[in-house]
């Protein structure tokens, strides 16, 4: 035997252990930083288009059993995101479906999004809001619980403002009520926010109803600019004459809305609960689901108190 190579030969694991234990693992990806696909959304109940003004046409899509106007709960309706569709809520509408039977679920395409049309009309966070009242009223619905993600959260709050007498509830996720709460230009360094863009470009493509796709899709981005590039919106001090129950939901790491701004909301709405999720961004309706449907629930049950035990 030669001691010293032996030696020389031992001395290689622990030397290999020792770099290893120098060299940083690779770590797994945050879940804030992936965007996970939805699943397909389910077969709705009943569906629509009601006609609005400047010649738009909004789609509609309502899940559950309808309960009769002497029984029925304030319903629930999904607001989504700018670029998305109603089918953006895919995780959370069948555990709402079977979690508030009292309540009935409805998704909104909203104008030029989905299935909607964008008519000529110029596009805003106000005129949005008129396009729900609207569905409101074809549906002969008088109050309603608010569930709105991002644009739809905004889009959500200005109906609350405008027509206190028509919202029971309101759940605002990842949204700011007007232009103070924006960090600028993170969307545009934002890979969630690139593969959000591709995969909405990809439904719209699948929704879109009237020919000319293609051409619809860059007309809505047009529209939507001067809507997301707008100074203002709903100011925060309009909200504290809001007498409803709000929840305020947001990722920890959202991407493009200051943190400070959702604990604002919620100290100016009385009442309001402000509820962070760790693990998202602002795409929490995606990243983690369960969380925010839970938060949702939560909501719907301080509108609507289960009856007391007998």
């Amino acid at each position: 035997m030669r001691p010293v190579q032996l030696g020389r030969a031992r001395s290689l694991p622990a030397l290999a252990l020792i770099l290893l234990a120098a060299t940083p693992a690779l770590a797994a990806p945050r879940a804030w930083t992936l965007l996970p696909t939805p699943p397909a959304a389910p077969a709705p109940t009943a569906d629509g288009h009601v006609a609005v003004s400047g010649d738009a046409s909004i789609y509609w899509a309502s899940y559950g059993d309808t309960p009769t106007t002497t029984t029925i709960s304030a319903p629930v309706v999904l607001l989504h995101g700018g670029l998305g569709s109603g089918d953006d809520f895919a995780f959370q509408i069948p555990a709402l479906v079977a979690a508030t039977p009292a309540h009935r679920t409805i998704a909104i395409d909203t104008r030029g999004h989905g299935r909607s049309t964008l008519g000529t009309s110029a596009l805003s966070y106000h005129a949005m809001g008129e396009d729900v009242v609207a569905v409101l009223d074809a549906l002969h619905i008088e109050r309603a619980v608010l569930v709105g993600w991002s644009d739809g959260g905004t889009t959500a709050l200005d109906v609350a403002v405008s027509h206190p007498t028509r919202v029971a509830g309101l759940a605002i996720l990842d949204a700011n009520a007007d232009s103070s709460g924006l960090i600028p230009h993170r969307a545009a360094a934002s890979a969630t926010f690139d593969a959000y863009a591709a995969r909405a470009k990809s439904e719209f493509s699948r929704l879109s109803l009237a020919p000319g796709t293609s051409t619809r899709w860059v007309a809505l981005h047009r529209a939507l600019r001067p809507v997301w590039a707008a100074k203002g919106g709903r100011s925060t001090s309009a909200l504290h004459a809001l007498a409803i129950p709000t929840a305020i939901i947001a990722g920890a790491h959202d991407e493009i809305i200051r943190q400070g701004h959702f604990a604002t909301l919620a100290k100016r709405i009385p009442g309001a609960k402000l509820v962070i999720i760790p693990d998202a961004s602002h795409f929490a309706l995606w990243q983690t689901p369960d969380a925010v449907t839970a938060a949702i629930l939560d909501l719907l049950a301080r509108v609507t108190p289960p009856p007391a035990d007998p």
